[in-house]
């Protein structure tokens, strides 16, 4: 078997019937599997699947969840089972637009490739930011307090990925999860997911432990996939929830690989970025006409804060 594809749905069974779909008419050229984990939809979810997707490609593995055990446990949970050479983590809201994904694969005949991502379009085919640096502190305490604002152009790439830069092949610290691809005992080497993430910050782990055993994560241009983004977590959390989550995320990888003086530091920093932007939003909210923004954004921070001062990181 050449690729084992692993897909996490949770609430996006539309969604993934048209993922399915490109599947099996852009994957040529090669041997595949495809496992789905349901991770305890509601019930209107589980019919799509068992009464749609099932008879429409029997050739898929379906798991369900008693409950929801986050991303990456979920994914976790079918790796054994896999039997190809590589495995893909793919979204349920992804759809393939054309052939290629064989050519995809030979990729990692190239040494120290440990993982491999490529272009994400949005729904109107413009490109999704999918590209990102480690949240090393000096990249945090520039973002958070606004000195990024004031640096060389030429230096930006150093602070943050922009869209324009995935134009170009690029070995990225981290990649977005809704589209990764690695050598099946790759994944296996670094144990997997990070069970203790529910969601937020698993992919950016996976990535920072393929890179400590020397690999590297390669984003590749040529190949694109569909990505709709948010199909789940909109369901769930509000834009402040979701923005407070990964703030919450970067503390864990702090605290998992940091010492606790530099957690504590990081989170002073967001708090301090928080309180700074809830001051600048608070002002636009009263000189613009632009009210429903700033207090939007306003929102945003205010949980950004709340959430840093009851973090127990």
């Amino acid at each position: 078997m050449d690729l084992s594809v692993i897909i996490v749905n949770w609430n996006s069974a539309e969604l993934l019937i048209k993922c399915l779909a490109s599947i099996e008419k852009w994957f040529n050229g090669f041997t595949y599997e495809v496992f789905i984990v349901d991770n305890y939809s509601e019930k209107d979810d589980i019919d799509i699947l068992k009464n749609r997707i099932k008879p429409l490609f029997p050739w898929v593995n379906i798991t369900y969840n008693k409950t929801n055990v986050g991303f990456g446990r979920a994914n976790n949970q079918v790796l054994h089972l896999c039997s190809g050479k590589y495995t893909l983590f793919l979204n349920p809201d992804t759809c393939f637009i054309s052939n290629g994904m064989n050519k995809l694969l030979t990729i990692f005949e190239q040494d120290k490739i440990g993982l491999v991502s490529c272009k994400l379009l949005n729904k109107d085919q413009t490109v999704q930011l999918s590209c990102f640096h480690f949240p090393y502190f000096w990249r945090i305490v520039a973002n958070s307090l606004f000195l990024g604002k004031i640096w060389p152009a030429n230096k930006l790439k150093f602070f943050r990925y922009k869209v324009e830069d995935q134009g170009n092949k690029l070995y990225p610290d981290w990649v977005l999860g809704a589209f990764m691809l690695l050598p099946t005992k790759v994944i296996r080497r670094v144990g997997g997911f990070d069970d203790a993430i529910f969601m937020y910050g698993e992919d950016m782990e996976l990535c920072y432990q393929i890179r400590k055993i020397g690999l590297v994560v390669c984003y590749v241009p040529d190949f694109k996939v569909v990505h709709y983004g948010g199909s789940s977590w909109r369901r769930a959390w509000s834009e402040a929830r979701k923005e407070a989550k990964v703030y919450k995320a970067i503390l864990y990888f702090y605290n998992k690989h940091r010492s606790r003086r530099l957690v504590s530091a990081v989170r002073v920093v967001f708090i301090l970025g928080a309180i700074l932007r809830i001051i600048i939003y608070a002002f636009a909210s009263l000189i613009t006409c632009g009210l429903k923004k700033s207090l939007n954004n306003l929102k945003v921070q205010w949980l950004i804060l709340v959430t840093q001062l009851r973090s127990e990181f």
